[in-house]
């Protein structure tokens, strides 16, 4: 029998069903996503939002970015509706979504877990 695992999905109030989720399996994190989501700088004022990797990646940037910040990612994977560009490292997967040309968001998952969701 397949158990329904939780998802935690927390929404921005405004505008489109933006924001981040959380997946677990067996009582540990295995997923957590954003997906176009915007941040502190909106970007109807021509901003790149403020969701923005470590190393400077942001949401919107042009995809070829993801390659000039993260070498490693060199999984590409074609889900419905969205592309993502992936590097393992350990157990980890760090995924970069893409959409039209640009970085549509970010996930990390677990080992095992799919890529696309």
């Amino acid at each position: 029998m397949h158990q329904t695992q939780p998802v935690w999905l927390f929404e921005y109030h405004t505008g489109e069903p933006l924001g981040v989720a959380v997946r677990f399996r067996n009582g540990k994190t295995v997923f957590v996503f954003t997906l176009g989501a915007v941040g502190v700088n909106p970007l109807s004022a021509g901003s790149g939002g403020g969701w923005k990797t470590a190393e400077g990646l942001h949401i919107t940037d042009p995809v070829s970015n993801i390659y000039s910040f993260y070498s490693a990612a060199t999984i590409s994977t074609q889900c419905v509706f969205y592309g993502a560009i992936s590097m393992r490292q350990g157990d980890i997967i760090s995924s970069f979504y893409t959409s039209s040309g640009t970085v549509y968001g970010f996930a990390l998952t677990a080992r095992g877990e799919p890529i696309c969701n």
